[in-house]
């Protein structure tokens, strides 16, 4: 499916969780593939700094979009207002995969942005772009479950993060062994790459497939 893959948008509520749920995936692509990072909230002036940093070690080829929601309640933000900015970037990168927080993340701000990617990406919008494969992703606050309505349904096996955990050190990452820290996402990605029997791997959510 990836090897068809020719545009990428990330669409995300913060900076460092392109990193936490996809730094894998982005890594193993294919260096022509276009990325294009939506990042909707800007409050953590260290993360937008180190933002450019972390995404050189992924990937050669990332835009950068910011949002102006300077706040730390994204999710009080109305999910029209979300949705809206969404479809445009949708429209205007026109990509092949979209990436976002999986559904049912117990992070509000998480919820929200996957809340407002499926109301950007309904099938009524006319004359409208729409990604052939969307993919919530696994991150630190999510529920990492492999059951259910909600759950973690495809896997991206990798064999090797070492990319991934280099990025995330440019970032405000928890000490070990706190959720989120780097010796987390490291046992994570070995836990998800044995469910896939791979040395790693990387989690998501299908959220719609075009075929």
């Amino acid at each position: 499916m990836l090897s068809n893959v020719k545009q990428v948008l990330l669409v995300m509520a913060h900076a460092a969780d392109e990193t936490y749920v996809a730094g894998g995936l982005l890594a193993a692509l294919d260096k022509s593939v276009k990325v294009t990072l939506y990042i909707a909230c800007y409050n953590d002036t260290h993360d937008i700094e180190a933002l450019p940093k972390a995404l050189r070690v992924l990937h050669p080829h990332v835009e950068v979009l910011v949002g102006r929601h300077n706040t730390h309640c994204l999710h009080e933000v109305p999910v029209h207002e979300l949705s809206t900015k969404i479809a445009a970037h949708i429209d205007y990168v026109k990509p092949d995969l979209l990436i976002t927080h999986c559904t049912g993340d117990t992070d509000p701000d998480h919820c929200a942005m996957n809340d407002a990617v499926i109301t950007a990406c309904r099938i009524d919008r006319v004359n409208a772009h729409h990604p052939q494969l969307i993919l919530g992703g696994e991150g630190p606050s999510s529920k990492s479950t492999t059951e259910g309505p909600n759950c973690l349904n495809c896997f991206m096996p990798l064999a090797d993060i070492q990319k991934k955990l280099r990025a995330l050190s440019f970032y405000n990452t928890p000490p070990s062994p706190l959720i989120g820290s780097i010796a987390n996402v490291d046992l994570t990605s070995r836990v998800r790459g044995g469910q896939y029997q791979s040395k790693y791997g990387e989690a998501y959510t299908l959220i719609r497939m075009s075929l």
